[in-house]
């Protein structure tokens, strides 16, 4: 069972990485793939004790030019979000598809499945002694401003399923370049 996060992180992968290379032949001027770094600041004490106070976030967006429209774009996505502090961690990945509006000034939300697994530092106020994983439904809720030459800034907030009692969601800064 704890394969099935893994199995579904490398096709996903391997499907952003793919698409784009078939599709470049027709291909038009921007990409259609994004690469997002940035810096997650969990909302929740105790993830920020197992995985710090700023946690790292790495994305890929792939947008669906068939399912876009001159207001619109949608995208499937893969997220990363995680950190480690005090021998204990806290990882969270989420497959899913989002809808935001067309512009310089964007927002938009997205569904997706997340996985949480958090390894607990064994401080003696854990609830758990040992490893925990929860999947589940999650999502985001974001807003950004394309700043030129394939270039985004992106605020987010991140809803991802809790495991262990440790809830991982909070807002993100990242920056996209489109690849």
């Amino acid at each position: 069972m704890k394969r099935i996060p893994s199995v579904l992180f490398v096709l996903a992968l391997a499907a952003c990485i793919a698409a784009p290379c078939e599709s470049r032949a027709a291909a038009s001027s921007a990409s259609d793939l994004s690469l997002k770094l940035g810096a997650l600041f969990p909302a929740n004490g105790d993830s920020r004790d197992l995985g710090g106070s700023t946690q790292y976030v790495i994305g890929l967006d792939y947008m669906l030019r068939s399912a876009s429209t001159s207001t619109s774009a949608t995208s499937v996505y893969l997220d990363y979000l995680g950190g480690s502090k005090n021998s204990g961690s806290v990882h969270s990945t989420g497959l899913g598809v989002s809808l935001r509006s067309s512009g310089t000034a964007y927002f938009g939300a997205g569904l997706g499945i997340y996985s949480t697994s958090v390894q607990f530092d064994e401080d003696g106020d854990d609830l758990f002694r040992s490893n925990t994983s929860s999947t589940g439904g999650g999502g985001k809720v974001f807003a950004g401003f394309d700043l030129g030459s394939g270039i985004d800034l992106e605020f987010d907030y991140h809803i991802v399923p809790a495991a262990g009692g440790v809830n991982p969601s909070g807002a993100a800064l990242e920056l996209g370049i489109r690849l």
